[in-house]
């Protein structure tokens, strides 16, 4: 499926926090064994210390997944961390819809966010997945290796 990925307007932005904290809870929430409510807490304190200025964060990018005849059917968002090094990005989240799921647009849209990365002048992208979370097979499947391994979860590299 042609994909491409576009910069975020703040009406999407204001849309994938909601979906985000959301997705993150959940999957947090089951992974860690404790309530929804609880790993929301603690998104709503850490989020504004990684995005003080919201989509307009320094050294924070965002993207809408829009598809030939669908817009907005997921989003990418990609960062600095402190501690990387200059070389390196995290990709804090990446969602695609569920009625668009495996239809292979995560798999494109990480392709083209390699190119992405490349243009902004990295030379590695980082992940944090929970081991038990399906698209672990994809970053996998995509080059991405294991590079800490925690009790519920992995930190993944790929060189682009």
């Amino acid at each position: 499926m042609d994909i491409t990925l576009r910069p975020i307007t703040e009406e999407e932005y204001n849309e994938w926090i909601v979906i985000s904290t959301n997705h993150q809870a959940k999957d947090q929430s089951s992974a860690s064994g404790k309530t929804m409510s609880e790993e929301m807490e603690k998104l709503n304190k850490m989020l504004p210390l990684l995005l003080p200025n919201g989509p307009h964060t320094e050294r924070h990018h965002f993207y809408v997944i829009d598809t030939l005849n669908q817009p907005n059917i997921g989003f990418l968002w990609i960062g600095k961390l402190p501690h990387l090094d200059d070389s390196s990005i995290f990709l804090f989240d990446i969602y695609v819809r569920s009625e668009y799921r495996s239809k292979g647009i995560g798999r494109t849209a990480m392709i083209q966010l390699e190119e992405i990365v490349n243009s902004l002048q990295y030379d590695k992208i980082l992940l944090h997945v929970l081991k038990s979370n399906y698209a672990r097979n994809l970053y996998e499947s995509l080059g991405y290796v294991p590079i800490e391994n925690h009790e519920y979860s992995l930190i993944m590299e790929k060189e682009v």
